[in-house]
């Protein structure tokens, strides 16, 4: 017997399966930047059995960054820029390797961030 997952698209997975979110934050001081000058970059592991990520970006009032997601061969696969903090960004994760959060300090002085980054994964239920 199969479900639809709809956060998935409609993918069919087996009922003897269940969703498992891990969430690890990430910390950082961003120093004075405009218009992306200064820019950090987190690399994470992600396994054959994750199918999603989602990160949430938060900072202090008074600041600007934007936040990117980079795949394991370096490209671009989702953005946040806006003026408001917390940025999001979800992704449906389709290989496994290291990814890479970047943090753009778009307008920035001595900025506290915290990241909080949560894959989700498949696992079977014995």
């Amino acid at each position: 017997m199969s479900w639809i997952d709809a956060r998935r698209g409609g993918q069919l997975f087996d009922v003897s399966v269940e969703f498992v979110d891990t969430t690890t934050t990430f910390t950082g001081v961003m120093g004075p930047s405009a218009e992306n000058t200064t820019v950090h970059t987190i690399g994470f592991e992600v396994g054959p059995s994750t199918i999603g990520l989602k990160g949430v970006l938060n900072w202090q009032p008074f600041a600007d960054l934007d936040f990117r997601l980079l795949d394991p061969s370096g490209n671009e696969v989702a953005s946040a820029a806006s003026l408001d903090t917390p940025e999001v960004i979800e992704f449906d994760v389709g290989e496994a390797g290291t990814y890479t959060w970047v943090v753009d300090g778009y307008v920035s002085v001595l900025t506290e961030y915290t990241l909080d980054s949560t894959q989700t994964e498949v696992r079977i239920v014995e």
